[in-house]
């Protein structure tokens, strides 16, 4: 019975490894996507600085050459650009909620599916302790 107890034991301490480098895995799954939420974000924030500084530049060279029309035109192309890299930001960001949501439900799946294989474990070990004793 000691040998079927110390098996059990052994099982259980695996287990419980696999969950804890489940947990560790996940984290580090997380960690990443943050960092990709964080440069999509500075990558963002950097193109729309751009975009204020040559708003600025293009005001400037047209109120120094008297074109308005040319500014105009630059404000036109700027703001399709402008609209177009928010769109990007936009849609780049939602993929990376996607892959959150994937992670999150992934991990969910496999922590279930090893807590319900542990307490299965941690029910055989009663029982074997229940047997011994009897």
């Amino acid at each position: 019975m000691q040998d079927k107890i110390d098996r059990i034991n052994a099982e259980i301490l695996k287990d419980q490894i696999a969950l804890e480098d489940l947990e560790i895995d996940h984290q580090k799954k997380l960690k990443a996507l943050e960092e990709e939420y964080n440069l999509l974000e500075e990558d963002f924030y950097r193109i729309r600085t751009i975009f204020e500084q040559s708003a600025e530049s293009a005001h400037y060279d047209a109120d120094y050459f008297n074109n308005p029309n040319g500014l105009a035109t630059f404000y036109k192309a700027l703001g399709d650009f402008s609209e177009a890299a928010e769109t990007k930001f936009f849609e780049d960001r939602n993929q990376l909620t996607q892959k959150e949501e994937a992670i999150l439900t992934d991990f969910s799946r496999k922590k279930g599916l090893l807590e319900e294989e542990l307490n299965q474990k941690y029910y055989q070990r009663k029982r074997y302790f229940e047997e011994a004793e009897s």
